[in-house]
C-alpha cells in the first residue's frame, strides 16, 4: 500500500514540474522577443556612453535632452516607463550606477576644457603665429583667406589629454602631411572652443612635440586633469562589465538556471 502512494505521489509531483516548467519556459518564450530588445538598446547605450569617454568627447546629461530642458537617458527612462523591472535586477543596478557617473564624469571634462583651450594657444604661440579668427573663441595658425584649399583633421579637445589618441591622429599626416588639425569644443552644435594648427607654420618643433607639450602642460596645470583621466578608464571598466552581460543577454535573456529556479519557485506559489 505505501508503495503504491509513494508512487502515485512521486508520479503526481513529476508531472507537477513537467507542466510547470513548459508553463515557465512558454512564459519566457513569449518575453524572450521583448527581453533581447531591451538587452540590445542597453549594450548599445552603453556602447555609445564608452566611445564617448574613450575619444574624450563624453556625453553628459544635456546630449539626452528634450526641447524643455527634461534629460532622459536611456536608463533613466526605463526606471520612469516601469521597463527596468524587467530586467537582470544586478545589471539594472549597476546599469542606473553607472549611467549617472558616466554622464556627470562628461560635464567635469567639459569644466576643463576652456582650460585646455587656454593651455593650447600659449604653447603655440611660443613656435607660430596664431590669429584669433572673427567669431568665437576661434583661433587658427593661418588667417581665415590663407585656409581656403588646406583641408584639416576635425577631433575633440579632449583628445589632447591622452597620448595615445594624439599617435593615432598624427598617423594621418603620413598620407596627407600638409593637412591641418583642428581641435574644437561643440556644445548643442554650437563651437565653444577652436584651434587650427598647420604642420607647415611650426618654427623648430614637429606637430607631434607641440601636442604632447600641450599634454604634459595641460595634466600638470589642470588640477584635476589626472584624476579625471583615472575615473575615465574605471567607469569604462565597469561600462564594459555591463555590456558583456547585457550582450549576452540580448543573444538569451532567460539563464537556464533562472528558468529552473524560477519554475520551482512558482510549484510553492502554487
Amino acid at each position: 500500500m505505501n508503495t503504491v502512494f509513494v508512487s502515485i505521489l512521486t508520479s503526481l509531483l513529476v508531472s507537477l514540474i513537467t507542466f510547470t516548467l513548459g508553463m515557465k519556459s512558454g512564459k519566457n518564450q513569449a518575453d524572450r522577443q521583448r527581453l533581447k530588445e531591451l538587452y540590445k538598446n542597453i549594450t548599445v547605450h552603453f556602447q555609445n556612453l564608452k566611445k564617448g569617454l574613450e575619444s574624450h568627447t563624453p556625453k553628459t546629461w544635456r546630449s539626452f535632452s528634450d526641447k524643455t530642458g527634461n534629460s532622459d537617458p536611456l536608463v533613466k527612462r526605463m526606471i520612469k516607463n516601469g521597463d527596468i523591472i524587467e530586467i537582470n535586477g544586478k545589471i539594472s543596478k549597476r546599469a542606473e550606477e553607472t549611467e549617472k557617473q558616466a554622464l556627470a564624469l562628461g560635464w567635469r571634462f567639459y569644466d576643463i576644457y576652456k582650460d585646455l583651450h587656454a593651455i593650447s594657444i600659449e604653447t603655440i604661440k611660443k613656435y607660430a603665429t596664431i590669429h584669433h579668427e572673427p567669431t568665437g573663441n576661434n583661433y587658427s595658425t593661418k588667417k581665415s583667406e590663407s585656409k581656403i584649399g588646406r583641408p584639416y583633421w576635425q577631433c575633440g579637445f579632449g583628445i589632447l589629454l591622452d597620448k595615445k589618441l594624439i599617435d593615432e591622429k598624427i598617423s594621418y599626416l603620413n598620407n596627407s602631411p600638409n593637412n591641418g588639425f583642428n581641435f574644437e569644443h561643440t556644445e548643442n552644435g554650437r563651437i565653444l572652443y577652436s584651434v587650427t594648427i598647420y604642420p607647415d607654420d611650426l618654427t623648430d618643433i614637429s606637430i607631434k612635440d607641440l601636442l604632447y607639450e600641450i599634454n604634459s602642460t595641460s595634466i600638470e596645470k589642470i588640477e584635476n586633469a589626472s584624476s579625471l583621466l583615472k575615473q575615465k578608464e574605471e567607469i569604462c571598466k565597469d561600462i564594459n562589465r555591463i555590456i558583456k552581460k547585457s550582450m549576452r543577454r540580448a543573444r538569451d535573456p532567460h539563464t537556464f538556471i533562472e528558468t529552473i529556479g524560477g519554475a520551482f519557485l512558482d510549484i510553492f506559489k502554487i
